[in-house]
């Protein structure tokens, strides 16, 4: 009975250990006791970001490639600024070539609407790019970047509400 014992407290033991040890401090995690995410502004976490305001917060996995796409404050109709954050392999991407067009098709009474950006200029916080929305609604989203040394553009799409 003792080797029992003895056997699936190893089992449970080894993973844990394991686990424990991966110092990768990627996404929601306990750190210190504590609930938090380094990769978000002030280490809260993506739950705590989303409460904090209702500003945009958007991680997108494009190919070897994750993305933040989010805003400071809360979107409002007429200028937004848009951060735009890219990491290969935990390293920030400086020197990518970023669009972001947003856009609302066209309904009844009312024609298509649409503003696009573009910018290749890092700032501290990633890439900045200012949007114009022209009213309240659902609008969509095409982003595009670019890298060095690649031929590849690399694309993703989404949606948020205004």
């Amino acid at each position: 009975m003792k080797s029992l014992f003895f056997i699936v407290y190893i089992l449970f033991l080894v993973p844990v250990f394991l686990l424990s040890a991966n110092h990768n401090h990627m996404g929601d995690h306990i750190h210190d006791g504590k609930m938090m995410n380094h990769e978000n502004p002030g280490d809260f976490t993506t739950e705590q970001l989303k409460k904090k305001s209702n500003a945009i917060y958007e991680v997108l996995n494009i190919k070897d490639y994750k993305v933040v796409l989010s805003s400071k404050k809360q979107l409002v109709i007429g200028n937004n600024e848009f951060n735009i954050l890219i990491k290969k392999d935990n390293n920030i991407i400086k020197n990518a070539t970023i669009k972001l067009k947003v856009f609302m098709p066209e309904m009844p009474g009312m024609p298509h609407m649409e503003f696009e950006n573009s910018s290749d200029k890092f700032f501290d916080d990633g890439y900045r790019l200012n949007i114009n929305f022209a009213m309240g609604g659902t609008w969509q989203y095409y982003l595009r970047f670019k890298v060095p040394n690649s031929k590849e553009v690399y694309k993703t799409r989404g949606s948020f509400i205004l």
